[in-house]
This record gives structure tokens, C-alpha cells and sequence, in this order.
């Protein structure tokens, strides 16, 4: 009778401990974020490492390339209590996850749903902005970010046509709508 008594709290505690999975967040080795994400999920853990596009010069081109949203850290799912956490500060990629004293401090879950809610499927953040032709808009990304124009047009897969003023005169430039943003 004991031995079902305390096989029964067993369970109930296992349940308990599985209901209190939270977010972490880990700092990386620099620009080791893809490298971390790589090696934490061989190991079975649940991560979310949000990028963004940027525009970076290689080779006198400018190129469009996913960067981490925020440089040198990722997000990790883990139950403290439960699984052994010490595993993902020996992850290679990783200097450690980011701690309040001796355990791993946690971040409020609204804070991570709300960037999940904002990321396209391959993790790019982007807020989601209804445009519509006639706005007047700001571009945030390119060899054109800053500059503000009108929009003209709504393209198909996510790009749109905007006029801006340059040099002598209105050009249209075509763009991702994930780089714009409504002009302040």
C-alpha cells in the first residue's frame, strides 16, 4: 500500500515539474548563435533564435544576408528542475545561459510568445504592418533604408512598389514589405 502511495506522488511530481518548462536565454560565443542552435538541439532542447535580414557589403556587393536579432543571444526551453540545465553551458557555441545567482534566470513566456508571433516561418523578425497604397512609409533595411516615400503599388509575394525622391526626381523602387515600416 505505501509502495502505490509513493509511486502516485511520484507521478503527480513528474507532472508538476513538466508544467514549469520555461524560456532561458543563452549567450553565445561571438557570431556562434546557428553554430549553438545546432549543437543544443542534437542535444534534445527546444530553441528560438530569432533573426532579422541586414544588409551587409561583402566583396564591394551588397548582399542581403539573416542575422541574429539579438547578436550573441538564443533562447532555450528547459525545465530547471527537471532536466539537467548545467548541459547547455558545455554546448559548443555557448559561453553560458544568462543567470540570477546560482540558477538560470527566466524570461516572462509573453515576452517570448510576442516574438514568436512576429516571426515569419524561418524565424525572421518582422512586424506585421497593413499597408496600403497611398501610405507613407520608411525604408529599414538595403541600400536605401531611411529614405521615405509613398506607396504605389501591391506586388505579389510580399512586395510592393514605392516612390521615393532621389537626385532629380521620383523613382519607384520595388521592395519586400517585411522592410518597411510606417513613415513617423
Amino acid at each position: 500500500m505505501a509502495v502505490s502511495k509513493f509511486a502516485s506522488m511520484d507521478t503527480g511530481d513528474r507532472d508538476d515539474k513538466r508544467s514549469i518548462t520555461r524560456w532561458y536565454a543563452v549567450a553565445t560565443k561571438v557570431s556562434r548563435e546557428d553554430y549553438a542552435v545546432e549543437h543544443l538541439r542534437r542535444q534534445g532542447f527546444d530553441t528560438f533564435l530569432p533573426k532579422t535580414m541586414v544588409t551587409k557589403r561583402i566583396g564591394g556587393r551588397l548582399l542581403d544576408c539573416k542575422a541574429a536579432f539579438f547578436p550573441g543571444y538564443l533562447f532555450v526551453s528547459l525545465d530547471v528542475g527537471r532536466f539537467g540545465w548545467r548541459a547547455v553551458n558545455s554546448t559548443r557555441g555557448v559561453r553560458s545561459l544568462v543567470m540570477a545567482g546560482e540558477t538560470p534566470s527566466p524570461l516572462p513566456n509573453e515576452f517570448i510568445e510576442a516574438l514568436q508571433a512576429t516571426t515569419t516561418g524561418d524565424d525572421i523578425v518582422g512586424a506585421r504592418f497593413e499597408f496600403q497604397v497611398g501610405d507613407t512609409v520608411r525604408i529599414t533595411a538595403g541600400p536605401l533604408t531611411n529614405l521615405v516615400g509613398r506607396l504605389q503599388q501591391m506586388g505579389s509575394r510580399q512586395r510592393v512598389s514605392v516612390m521615393v525622391s532621389m537626385l532629380s526626381g521620383d523613382v519607384s523602387v520595388t521592395i519586400e514589405q517585411s522592410k518597411l515600416a510606417p513613415a513617423a
